[in-house]
């Protein structure tokens, strides 16, 4: 039976730094430059290096179908991870480049500097029903994970204290998840109509980790770039579009000793 999964991320990051920030999505942690650059020797390449830190918090979700037997699908698993008080810290390095039309190329780096806290939910279906059958719910925690962003900015115009670049750059995006025990309700022999055998079973889990879970996103993008500054406050504004966006996930249900890897190709940003 061929399953179909859905891969969503929704992390949040409010970023802060020296300059002015406005609290951004994790996947849109893009390297944007400070308009300050300072000449290095007789080329005078600028290089401006931004250090930053924030907090990361918001929900990731795994989807998964399967074949109804009417047609169509069904729910099949669903797992929610649920996830605040991660602290970052990273930068952004910009060198100004006068011999490429005064472009600038931008990279940055952000990673998490603890394991912050929250709750994984994992529904599951074990027959063809409206409700779940199984559920378990444990403490989650991010084991590891990092943002990078790599672009260039391409003047479009200027004037005054506002400008105008496009942007052409790369995501890469990763983030690792685990749970520490937590309770179950569990449906020894479930039906598709009847109440017997049905979440019959409630437990807990030993305080160890049950399953863990990566997701990676590599994103491609196009965009733009304002900015403008009045005396001391600079604003800086975006957008970024990509429909080359792929991604991929591995979860491992540990006490089941089930082992899942999934990709995707096309999505969009």
């Amino acid at each position: 039976m061929k399953n179909s999964r859905d891969l969503l991320l929704a992390l949040f990051v409010s970023t802060i730094s020296a300059a002015l920030a406005i609290p951004t999505a994790s996947l849109g942690a893009h390297a944007l430059p400070s308009r300050d650059f300072e000449a290095i020797g007789a080329s005078s390449v600028g290089v401006n290096i931004q250090i930053s830190g924030g907090t990361v918090f918001g929900t990731s979700s795994e989807l998964v179908y399967t074949g109804a037997s009417g047609g169509g699908t069904r729910n099949l698993s669903e797992l929610l991870w649920d996830i605040e008080g991660v602290y970052t810290i990273g930068g952004v390095v910009s060198v100004n480049a006068p011999q490429l039309h005064n472009s600038r190329i931008n990279f940055g780096l952000w990673i998490p500097v603890t394991e912050g806290k929250g709750t994984m939910t994992d529904y599951d279906w074990m027959v063809e029903r409206d409700d779940w059958t199984d559920r378990s719910v444990g403490e989650n925690n991010i084991k590891s994970g990092y943002m990078i962003d790599v672009n260039v900015a391409l003047p479009l115009y200027e004037t005054g204290g506002l400008s105008c670049s496009w942007l052409l750059g790369f995501k890469y995006d990763f983030w690792d998840f685990s749970d520490l025990g937590g309770s179950y309700v569990y449906s020894t022999a479930p039906t598709a109509t009847g109440s017997a055998g049905f979440r019959d079973n409630i437990g807990t889990f030993p305080n160890q980790p049950g399953i863990t879970y990566e997701q990676t996103f590599v994103i491609p993008y196009v965009g733009a770039m304002l900015e403008g500054s009045a005396g001391p406050v600079q604003l800086t504004g975006y957008f970024m579009f990509s429909s080359l966006t792929t991604a991929s996930d591995k979860d491992h249900h540990i006490a089941r000793g089930l082992h899942f890897e999934e990709e995707f190709e096309g999505g969009t940003y």
